[in-house]
């Protein structure tokens, strides 16, 4: 099992960095610390990235998670708000994550290697 931001938020630290905090003992042990936490102003897209590039190193190492728990919370309701993203951009963007995500287990189903996105 891996998780991928889920019971997870964005910690500030003293030196002005960010850290991730996983909200639950359990989750702790197989948290993806480099996917982005609970954040809606995060892309989606570029939450597909951070998970495609952990599922290769897990398939490079031939050790593959039987299962995974993604938080995908990229605002997709913002409407027309100054400075967040519009409709139709947050809506390309969640096409676009799936889509990626997808490809990548089409071609881990299919036995084939996958290609870098």
């Amino acid at each position: 099992m891996r998780n991928y931001g889920e019971w997870t938020e964005e910690r500030k630290l003293a030196s002005g960095d960010s850290d991730v905090k996983v909200n639950d003992p359990v989750l702790e042990k197989v948290s993806d610390k480099d996917y982005p936490p609970y954040n809606l102003d995060y892309p989606d897209v570029e939450r597909a990235e951070v998970f495609i590039s952990a599922l290769k190193g897990f398939e490079s190492s031939g050790k593959i998670a039987a299962a995974d728990d993604r938080e995908n919370g990229h605002d997709h309701t913002s409407g027309t708000t100054p400075g967040k993203i519009a409709p139709l951009s947050a809506n390309a963007d969640n096409v676009r994550a799936s889509a990626c995500w997808s490809r990548q287990f089409q071609k881990r189903a299919s036995g084939a290697r996958p290609r870098s996105s």
